[in-house]
């Protein structure tokens, strides 16, 4: 049954001083996502053009990051209290205003809201990984039936099932959650909602990860892993006869989420570090 209280949550609310009206939007987004989803993607789509004030509103609100697998999988293997100041050093994740966040032994794995959106979504569907006591057991006790706890293992297994199958890690944080990061959602851009207002809506509500793509002289040129990349920033050079055709990469577009690596049947593609991607979306932090 749908609650509006949690203990966990009580507690995060009343440390962050969540104001009251936070606090309902906070229910609304947790007991029903995909119809917010819905909701927020129905009236971007509509619109002629996004009003600045409400493309501002957003980018203060909600953000995501991209991670690449090594770094997601870090997120859920660490099992004790960290400061997230500077923690860019090890994670390519923006500064989460100075919480302290415990991941546990024990994560929440949900149904992908944008998932039960689509008419013929990708599968698996229980992709999005809930972690930290707080937004986790409001979460569950919102949808009990849509979630279930997991061991980090297991999560650590949905993470590399996703990278598999070349979808992209990315991880969210909302001022209704004291912009800490709460999830990380395994998403393809076919299905994808936050992907779709990037690409389609041109709201910069994603950044990087702190990596860009690089692809090396080993590429032949197959094209798999321009088919995956959610951003459009891989594309083929030359012709199938003649010059010898190659991926390049897009470096104002890579969001080094690393999704194209695991199609390279030549190994040709790797993640370098960039200081710029480490930014949060600019003049909106």
């Amino acid at each position: 049954m749908r609650t509006p209280f949690s203990r966990e949550f009580v507690r995060l609310a009343l440390s962050v001083g969540l104001s009251p009206l936070k606090w309902a939007h906070a229910y609304v987004y947790f007991s029903y996502t995909s119809h917010y989803v819905d909701a927020g993607t129905a009236l971007g789509r509509n619109l002629p053009k996004i009003p600045r004030w409400l493309e501002k509103w957003a980018l203060s609100s909600y953000r995501g990051k991209a991670a690449p697998l090594p770094e997601a999988k870090k997120m859920l293997e660490v099992n004790q209290t960290v400061n997230v100041r500077g923690l860019e050093r090890t994670l390519p994740l923006s500064a989460a205003k100075d919480a302290v966040w415990r991941t546990g032994d024990k994560i929440l794995v949900a149904e992908c809201a944008c998932r039960e959106l689509a008419e013929n979504p990708c599968k698996p569907t229980e992709v999005c990984l809930f972690f930290g006591k707080e937004v986790a057991e409001f979460v569950h006790k919102q949808k009990p039936d849509k979630s279930r706890w997991i061991s980090q293992q297991d999560a650590v297994a949905i993470l590399e099932d996703a990278h598999a199958r070349g979808w992209a890690h990315l991880t969210f944080s909302r001022d209704i959650t004291a912009d800490r990061y709460f999830v990380i959602c395994n998403c393809c851009p076919c299905c994808c909602k936050a992907f779709y207002v990037y690409n389609q809506l041109k709201v910069p509500m994603l950044y990087g990860s702190g990596h860009r793509a690089e692809v090396s002289a080993a590429c032949k040129g197959c094209g798999r892993c321009v088919a995956v990349c959610p951003v459009s920033a891989l594309s083929l050079t030359g012709k199938k006869k003649g010059k010898k055709r190659q991926a390049v990469v897009d470096a104002q577009a890579c969001l080094g989420c690393g999704a194209c690596l695991s199609q390279c049947p030549e190994e040709a593609l790797s993640l370098v570090r960039v200081p710029e991607g480490l930014h949060p979306v600019l003049g909106y932090h």
